[in-house]
């Protein structure tokens, strides 16, 4: 199931949320990690792998919001923090999706058809790891 450019475009505009948009663009990292073996935000997932419960734990608060902040397009308030680290927050629920399921090939299907982005988070089991 494709998603289609109107479903896509929709997510820029009135359907707009932080979580739609990290997986999206994490989705475009995911698979381009697959065929190069590199993302091009890797300074983000580099910060992200750092810090990855904060930053957890900062996203749930906002994600379901439609502003991309400190995450997405803008520069950082925090001089530290790297440009884009919602791609790479993306980037790993993503591949916490594929890594934990069985059919690689339908759980491509899945990622490239997600549009019920709140299901296929908790799909992935990328915040478990978190839960204390």
């Amino acid at each position: 199931m494709a998603v289609g450019y109107p479903k896509y475009l929709a997510l820029f505009g009135d359907e707009k949320n932080l979580l739609g948009l990290c997986i999206r663009e994490g989705t475009a990292e995911f698979f381009a990690s697959l065929t190069t073996g590199r993302i091009t935000q890797d300074e983000a997932l580099e910060y992200t792998l750092e810090h990855e419960e904060r930053l957890w734990n900062w996203l749930a608060q906002e994600i379901d919001g439609p502003e991309t902040g400190d995450w997405m397009w803008q520069k950082p308030a925090d001089p530290e923090q790297p440009y884009h680290v919602g791609y790479a927050m993306g980037f790993r629920i993503v591949e916490a999706y594929y890594n934990q399921a069985t059919d690689k090939a339908q759980a491509v299907k899945d990622i490239l058809g997600v549009t019920d982005f709140v299901s296929f988070l908790n799909d992935s089991h990328y915040a478990d790891r978190f839960e204390k």
